[in-house]
């Protein structure tokens, strides 16, 4: 979900995993800037909410718009992504993907599909780029040019034109 917040603004997310959301994917959460939200979440009065309170109240706001979400089964916890995750420093390929999960290639392709909608190989490219925006840990790319175009891939803009455009 992006929102045109302008040039300055103080910027709090939640970033959730590859996997967790088990909604509409026709739903807008891609591409709303200059545009209005048109979801059925209460996205709006979420943010209504937090405009302007303390970051402890704004911290538990959002917890309790994360565990509605979850009661409502729109947020899910994904075992195979979950396997993933804990042995993703030691996975480079979808080959050790399958063996950390200890399911075949083939079969971790189906799944991992049907949970995320990402190839295993695009949802480790993905899980890449996260965490390097996550730390100043580069060193899963190549070198600039392979992260430049993994940036580029993720959010349709290279990083110093996102930083420019978003000010960050």
């Amino acid at each position: 979900m992006e929102f045109n917040l302008g040039k300055r603004f103080h910027y709090l997310n939640i970033r959730f995993f590859p996997g967790t959301w088990q909604t509409d994917y026709g739903q807008p959460f891609v591409g709303q800037i200059n545009q209005p939200y048109s979801g059925n979440l209460p996205l709006l009065a979420i943010n209504q909410e937090l405009h302007g309170r303390p970051f402890k109240q704004q911290q538990e706001i959002l917890t309790q718009c994360v565990e509605e979400l979850v009661n409502q089964k729109i947020l899910v916890t994904s075992v195979l992504v979950m396997r993933i995750l804990k042995k993703l420093d030691s996975i480079n390929s979808v080959a050790e993907m399958a063996k950390a999960t200890r399911i075949s290639s083939r079969h971790l392709q189906r799944c991992l599909k049907r949970e995320t909608g990402f190839t295993p190989h695009d949802f480790l490219k993905i899980m890449r780029l996260q965490r390097s925006l996550s730390s100043s840990d580069l060193d899963q790319y190549f070198d600039q040019a392979h992260f430049i175009r993994s940036f580029r891939s993720a959010t349709g803009r290279t990083p110093s034109k996102f930083y420019d455009e978003f000010d960050v």
